[in-house]
């Protein structure tokens, strides 16, 4: 039985889009759109990292 939970992990972000779950490394990146950033969540730190692109 597996239980899921949706929660606000970053943000606000202005366009999110592309959510790409890395399973090796256990990581979530994603992109905003209109504010030209990359980011990097880690679950394991609750932390997110970002770059401009």
């Amino acid at each position: 039985n597996t239980e899921m939970k949706i929660v606000q992990v970053t943000g606000p972000y202005s366009l999110g889009e592309g959510p790409h779950w890395d399973i090796n490394e256990q990581l979530l990146y994603f992109v905003d759109i209109n504010g030209q950033k990359i980011m990097c969540y880690n679950p394991a730190t609750g932390k997110t990292t970002e770059a401009h692109i």
